[in-house]
């Protein structure tokens, strides 16, 4: 039993081996091989599932607040805040996004409250840099991360009426 499975083995590790050894190789005896087809560049897909946006709400606390992302698809997203001063400016981290699957995504921001009677008017752009995939016969292969990069804008205005903040959409 012991030989058999011996023998077995070794038939099959010279298979694998004959196998690969034989894939790119040129003939030893000189017979000519048929020319292996060029590998052709894939067409390449920006997968955009949904149409990209984000809405904020307000948090739990005082001055924080919701930023929900609406995602397109996947994706690498980041976003910026600006207010009346240009001095004033925030740019977050770039967040990656694989998943075909997921819709949103939530991340917290802490906006400057405006003073009693005044406002504050605020721009929060969100970036979108899609992934770049091919179609194979297995799914979805990631090519290149470097794809078209999309800008959500939106104006918003902070506020107080009564001892409330109310951000209002522009």
């Amino acid at each position: 039993m012991k030989k058999l499975i011996t023998c077995i083995s070794v038939l099959v590790s010279l298979l694998a081996f004959f196998s690969t050894a034989y894939a790119d190789v040129a003939d030893p005896y000189g017979r000519p091989r048929p020319r292996r087809p060029e590998l052709e560049i894939p067409v390449t897909k920006e997968y955009k599932i949904r149409p990209a946006d984000f809405e904020v709400v307000k948090g739990e606390k005082e001055n924080t607040f919701l930023l929900q992302i609406t995602l397109p698809g996947p994706c690498d997203w980041r976003y910026t805040i600006q207010n009346d001063a240009e001095a004033d400016t925030f740019e977050s981290e770039t967040f990656a996004n694989f998943d075909f699957n997921k819709e949103r995504e939530t991340r917290e921001i802490t906006l400057r409250l405006p003073e009693p009677g005044k406002t504050i008017r605020y721009i929060i752009n969100v970036g979108f840099d899609y992934y770049r995939y091919a179609d194979t016969r297995f799914g979805p292969k990631l090519i290149d991360k470097n794809g078209n990069r999309t800008w959500v804008a939106h104006e918003f205005r902070l506020e107080e009426k009564d001892g409330q903040y109310l951000l209002i959409k522009l």
